[in-house]
């Protein structure tokens, strides 16, 4: 996963394959606003958000989502 937020102190990932858990899922932040994880998932396709300093939001870089039961949307990867 590699995301761009330039003024976050913390950027989380939770999904399906965490157990929407963000505190186990850390990106580590690489400068110039980078943040990047690598994960390894089998195939499939995932359910995820983006935790940014405490704020769940879908991923603004991946065009992939379905709306979730809370009315948001839940960004979408298909690993293959």
């Amino acid at each position: 996963f590699t995301t761009l937020y330039p003024r976050a102190q913390s950027v989380q990932i939770a999904g399906d394959f965490n157990g929407w858990a963000p505190e186990t899922t850390q990106l580590e932040r690489l400068g110039n606003g980078k943040w990047q994880l690598a994960m390894p998932l089998d195939k499939g396709i995932y359910k995820y958000r983006l935790v940014v300093d405490g704020q769940w939001q879908q991923d603004p870089y991946n065009v992939h989502t379905e709306m979730n039961p809370f009315g948001e949307l839940n960004s979408v990867l298909n690993v293959q």
